[in-house]
């Protein structure tokens, strides 16, 4: 029901419901299932581009809500925290999408792992640098140039000189970090692509980065 009405009404995707006892079964199944196939340290949460005003439509979600004292911004924070800690709970370290650093700061989770799409900055400072500078490892996914599907049609030097720990690289100055204390926090590199999106003329660019990606 709350699926159906807040899509109506914001046409927006649909966020889980935070206070669900189904929807947190769900996810501590979800993740211990996920950690008996996958030995990666890390799993990713999620958590970008969340309309948390879906629930101000619900009943449900706005009593508990007026009951625990939040609004529907700070009942995000306080899923995507819990998400972290249910990932800790079962030995992973979490990592999820860096709109929550963006938005909400210090009041997320200490220990995740912040995965940079977007290149914002935060009171004037770079988001990646404030939230490494912060005590938090980063990762780069900038979409400016790595993205692959991306309209742009970004050439394979523009994906080689996309620096992370260079802010004085070319292609994106914001998605960086620019001391070696806050490079060291940098864990990697990611890039992705809407498939529907992929063809023949992105290839060549899909083919560097996997070379790229090779180990040395």
């Amino acid at each position: 029901e709350l699926a159906t009405r807040c899509a109506a009404i914001n046409q927006c995707s649909i966020p889980m419901n935070p206070i669900s006892p189904v929807v947190d079964a769900f996810v501590r199944t979800l993740w211990h299932e996920i950690n008996g196939i996958f030995p990666d340290k890390y799993v990713h949460i999620g958590g970008d581009e969340v309309k948390s005003q879906c629930w101000d439509e619900d009943e449900t979600s706005k009593t508990w809500m007026r009951k625990a004292g939040l609004n529907s911004s700070e009942t995000y924070v306080h899923f995507v925290n819990r998400n972290v800690n249910i990932s800790l709970e079962q030995g992973k370290l979490a990592i999820a999408w860096d709109d929550a650093w963006k938005d909400y700061g210090t009041a997320m989770h200490p220990r995740t792992t912040w995965m940079f799409w977007t290149s914002n900055a935060v009171n004037g400072e770079r988001a990646m640098q404030k939230a490494a500078d912060d005590g938090h490892d980063v990762i780069a996914a900038s979409g400016d140039p790595w993205y692959l599907s991306n309209s742009n049609e970004y050439t394979v030097r523009d994906m080689y000189e996309y620096d992370p720990c260079d802010c004085s690289n070319n292609q994106n100055s914001v998605n960086c970090v620019n001391t070696t204390a806050a490079c060291a926090r940098v864990l990697g590199v990611e890039a992705a692509f809407w498939m529907d999106s992929f063809d023949s003329s992105q290839l060549e660019n899909g083919l560097s980065l996997i070379h790229i990606s090779e180990p040395t």
